[in-house]
């Protein structure tokens, strides 16, 4: 049954993607399908042979390449939440031989915003707002740090502003383009049933005037509740994540209710409407006392 749907999914795309080249020429594309924990053999069967880069550590990648004249379309498949990914360039999908049951449990996507390597900075701020926009319509969740404080959209642009350059900007706050110029960190996290997405957005330096033409990467990465959680530890706890997950996300979330504390007293208002995914069997996990 799962392959059917992929292998629809496919059909519809190519019907649809009919497209024309910079040059004027028409070609069919037809779109990458991915899915996290996806198998080998099932990831073969849906998107045919695709180059596979087997390191010696039991490691294998399977990568897929456009060039950049002729960008390709990827198909996340992931239920309600499925989206389609435009203007790429590279994909690249992590197997552990050692993980069998895993699949393919990681995906990292880069491409451009734009068919052309360049695009004029406010329609690269639009196009991402609207990205953004669709994920939250489409029932994708902002993600949270377990260690960071949990803010409105104003207050945590706010909070990016005057206390910390690295926190991550809440998908929902709407920025302007003066805004849009000055950010350092361009990085939005979403979650939606067992599946996380990080978007990274990078940009020229040397093409930053705000009305002139600029040129950006952007770089999409996802994958499932197990490596998510493996990334709260480090190599020698990662594997042992269950029986160690409610002391780690409860000393982190300490350190998130201290941080709040303290904001508070400078008069933000804390965001307690915030819904955290649920990744062991004991989220929510409370903040350790």
């Amino acid at each position: 049954m799962k392959m059917k749907i992929l292998v629809a999914l496919i059909v519809i795309a190519a019907l649809n993607g009919c497209t024309k080249k910079e040059q004027g020429n028409t070609e069919m594309a037809t779109p990458l399908v991915v899915k996290v924990g996806i198998s080998a053999r099932d990831y073969k069967q849906v998107n045919g042979d695709n180059h596979i880069n087997k390191q010696p550590m039991g490691v294998n990648f399977h990568k897929k390449h456009w060039s950049s004249n002729a960008r390709g379309t990827v198909l996340v498949d992931h239920g309600a939440y499925s989206l389609t990914l435009e203007n790429v360039l590279h994909s690249t999908g992590t197997e552990d031989t050692d993980r069998p049951n895993s699949g393919i449990y990681k995906f990292e996507i880069n491409g451009g915003l734009a068919k052309e390597s360049t695009i004029l900075h406010d329609e690269a701020r639009k196009r991402l707002t609207a990205l953004t926009h669709n994920l939250l319509e489409n029932g994708w969740m902002p993600y949270i740090y377990y260690n960071d404080p949990r803010l409105s959209p104003e207050q945590g642009y706010k909070y990016y502003r005057e206390e910390d350059d690295y926190y991550n900007i809440p998908p929902t706050y709407k920025l302007n383009l003066d805004e849009w110029m000055s950010l350092e960190n361009m990085q939005w996290h979403f979650y939606a049933d067992g599946v996380f997405l990080e978007i990274t957005l990078r940009r020229d330096s040397k093409r930053m005037v705000a009305d002139e033409p600029g040129a950006y990467l952007i770089a999409y990465s996802l994958y499932g509740n197990e490596t998510h959680a493996h990334n709260q530890f480090d190599s020698d706890d990662m594997y042992n994540w269950r029986e160690l997950w409610v002391k780690k996300i409860g000393r982190l979330k300490s350190e998130r209710a201290k941080i709040e504390a303290s904001l508070e007293e400078k008069g933000y208002q804390i965001f307690t409407d915030y819904q955290e995914p649920v990744v062991h069997e004991a989220d929510p996990v409370a903040a350790a006392e």
